[in-house]
């Protein structure tokens, strides 16, 4: 049977600090089947991240309209932490009399905000995130980045990533503020710039991705061999596409576990 998911994809534009929803690059998924909470757990992280984690109230607004298992649980007489990083919780918001005794995981209803404790062994629907970039530390150059990202996983498990569009992963398109932005803090992060997915070919500008290059000052016509797109903290500048950097791999797919392919919109 066909399962159900919805994507969410957050609207809130503020960086917060210590945020499980980075706007510019993750991206929840609600599964409508229902599952243990530790059976949900390990099928977030086969196909996903983890569970969701909700960091603050913001965070818990955007949950409002979706129900099911979060991350937030507890081993016994241990203290409740996220499943992400078994994280110690900075925010919490249960309803009045919850966590119950004996009751260690927890999830939302829908439609409220606040949060309810349950046996670990009920089924509940549940909650996923996942990344759209991911910064891939090894230098290559950019035709290996390239090849890199193309090979990390395949849009159809049954043929290789290799294969004609069958890539999920391509060298990063910058297409939003926000995607610009994020890779300037991992070209930061990094010490040194990273490879993007832009490239000068055939005489235009293109990202690998298939993406249009729009709103971009770059010159048309690059100076000799300075045919690839580098993100370096300062902004996006022309390289040599032979040096060799850190790069960007990025996805417009989610993959579910029931092996259908969302394009993320």
């Amino acid at each position: 049977m066909m399962r159900k998911v919805r994507i969410l994809i957050p609207l809130l534009l503020l960086l917060l600090p210590v945020s499980c929803f980075d706007p510019r690059v993750d991206v929840g998924i609600h599964y409508s089947n229902s599952r243990e909470w530790y059976s949900a757990q390990a099928e977030c992280r086969r196909k996903h991240i983890d569970l969701v984690t909700i960091s603050d109230e913001n965070e818990n607004m955007m949950m409002i309209k979706f129900h099911g298992w979060i991350g937030f649980h507890k081993q016994d007489n241990s203290l409740w932490r996220w499943s992400m990083g078994d994280e110690k919780a900075n925010y919490t918001n249960w309803e009045g009399n919850d966590p119950d005794s004996g009751e260690h995981c927890a999830y939302t209803r829908g439609d409220e905000l606040v949060w309810r404790s349950d046996t670990c062994y009920t089924a509940h629907t549940y909650m996923c995130y996942d990344q759209r970039m991911i910064l891939v530390k090894e230098k290559k150059t950019w035709q290996e980045a390239l090849k890199h990202c193309r090979a990390l996983e395949p849009l159809d498990a049954t043929r290789p990533a290799t294969d004609d569009n069958n890539n999920r992963y391509d060298l990063a398109t910058l297409l939003t503020g926000d995607d610009y932005s994020f890779a300037q803090d991992k070209a930061k992060e990094n010490g040194e710039g990273v490879w993007t997915g832009l490239r000068f070919l055939a005489g235009q500008w293109l990202w690998m991705g298939r993406e249009p290059v729009e709103h971009m000052n770059i010159t048309f016509c690059p100076k000799s061999q300075t045919f690839c797109g580098i993100m370096e903290s300062t902004g996006l500048v022309l390289q040599d596409c032979a040096l060799e950097r850190s790069f960007l791999c990025y996805t417009t797919y989610i993959l579910t576990s029931g092996g259908e392919v969302i394009p993320i919109v």
